[in-house]
């Protein structure tokens, strides 16, 4: 199933590569409509956007005073609501929100179970979550010299899937067993981008993201100074031609991918049990 995300508008979004489309993809057919959304460790924003007509209220959390600044510059909704705050410590009172979505949040928090009660405690009976991360059996050409690193000399560099303030990696597995052990029932998973999207992507997130986005390692931060989304004109809208070519090689990396076991990344939906 695809959606139709593009505009006309040419503005720019730095956020076009395979990966992340597939992320924004993966949550955009997973996460049912609800009354209010939560965004845990929203960034600057998107999925609050690409999700507002499911919810009649949705918020946005995130430590990181840049991006919630660009997040409250780039939306004029007044039913989304951006705040900065810390996931390990939501203020929020329990069982308040329909549905939360965590998309790549648990690499850079120092205790991700922690993030998952916190999570567990804010959702209502029966509501659901939807989390994705880093896959730690990532396609080697993806990242062909940390994939060489790893294995002989248990070392990274902090490029490719170890980029962007990333701290740790998740087998398909642990990811599912930590959110069971929060007290979650998991309803489906999946690996998201294959060795197709992720070869075609490679390295460029990691060297072109600098260029657009003022916190591109995504470090806690105190100025807000999201000085490179302004001169860029950054908006939340993907142009048409550019979501057209990444449905249709997405489409193409998932058929040749269905039954491997490597993915750049992993999804997790579950209900509170």
């Amino acid at each position: 199933m695809f959606f139709d995300l593009g505009t006309k508008s040419f503005e720019m979004n730095y956020k076009i590569a395979p990966t992340y489309y597939t992320r924004l993809l993966g949550v955009l057919e997973n996460v049912l409509p609800g009354e209010v959304l939560l965004n845990a460790g929203c960034g600057t924003g998107e999925f609050n956007y690409y999700l507002r007509d499911r919810f009649r209220k949705s918020f946005g959390v995130d430590i990181n005073v840049d991006d919630i600044a660009t997040a409250k510059a780039l939306t004029a909704d007044q039913n989304i609501q951006f705040n900065t705050g810390d996931v390990t410590r939501l203020d929020f009172p329990d069982e308040f929100f329909d549905a939360v979505i965590c998309v790549d949040v648990l690499e850079h928090v120092d205790h991700p179970a922690q993030v998952l009660r916190e999570l567990r405690r804010v959702l209502k009976p029966g509501g659901q979550l939807v989390v994705t991360v880093p896959h730690k059996n990532y396609p080697f050409f993806y990242d062909p010299v940390n994939f060489v690193m790893e294995r002989v000399r248990d070392r990274h560099l902090p490029i490719g899937i170890w980029g962007f303030g990333h701290t740790k990696l998740f087998g398909r597995d642990q990811l599912i067993g930590l959110i069971k052990d929060a007290g979650f029932a998991v309803l489906h998973d999946e690996l998201l981008t294959h060795s197709l999207c992720g070869a075609l992507e490679g390295y460029l997130p990691t060297f072109l993201q600098p260029v657009f986005k003022s916190n591109a390692k995504n470090k806690q931060t105190q100025e807000v100074k999201p000085r490179k989304e302004k001169i860029w004109h950054f908006s939340y809208d993907i142009p048409r031609v550019f979501a057209g070519i990444l449905n249709g090689l997405i489409s193409i990396d998932r058929r040749l991918g269905r039954k491997s076991r490597h993915g750049v990344g992993v999804l997790v939906k579950s209900t509170t049990a």
